[in-house]
């Protein structure tokens, strides 16, 4: 059996497609794999990274939007609190502003204010969510107190007291 010049060929050949397979099975294609893995990952932490920034984004242009009121313009942030009240079926009763007390902080000084409103549960809703939409002033509700109204079923009185941050001058 004689190794002539085209059986060489044809078994080096051979060789270097085993060996070119072996390589590709053992070394390259576990790389691969996580390659992928990693690839997914990083899109995975890109998304999240765009979404942080759109929060952060969304919450400083809220932040630059609310004028928050002093003492001598409080009145403001009431009448606008009062708007809002108004444009979702409420009936104020009674608005009591009280003492004006300090924040924790120093930071700034708390305005409480005591208000009786008459109103559907759904309006109430409505008006409690859009404290957060006020422009002039930040609200926080402090306590919160439902009264049945005998005479109306689908009406009922609140106790409510706010606290009205106020900037500190």
């Amino acid at each position: 059996m004689e190794l002539t010049r085209e059986k060489l060929i044809v078994i080096i050949a051979g060789a270097a497609v085993i060996i070119a397979g072996g390589l590709y099975l053992f070394l390259y294609q576990p790389v691969i794999k996580e390659i992928k893995v990693l690839s997914l990952e990083s899109r995975n932490t890109e998304a999240q990274i765009s979404y942080i920034r759109r929060m952060i984004t969304e919450s400083e242009k809220r932040k630059i939007e609310k004028e928050i009121v002093n003492e001598e313009t409080a009145s403001l942030g009431i009448d606008e609190l009062v708007r809002q009240g108004k444009a979702r079926g409420i009936s104020f009763v009674s608005i009591t502003p009280k003492k004006i007390e300090k924040s924790e902080t120093g930071q700034y000084k708390i305005l409480p204010i005591g208000i009786e409103i008459k109103a559907g549960y759904k309006d109430l809703g409505a008006f409690l969510g859009a404290l957060d939409e006020l422009k002039k002033s930040l609200v926080i509700v402090k306590s919160f107190e439902i009264i049945a109204v005998k005479d109306e079923i689908d009406k009922l009185r609140a106790r409510i007291v706010l606290s009205m941050y106020l900037a500190s001058e």
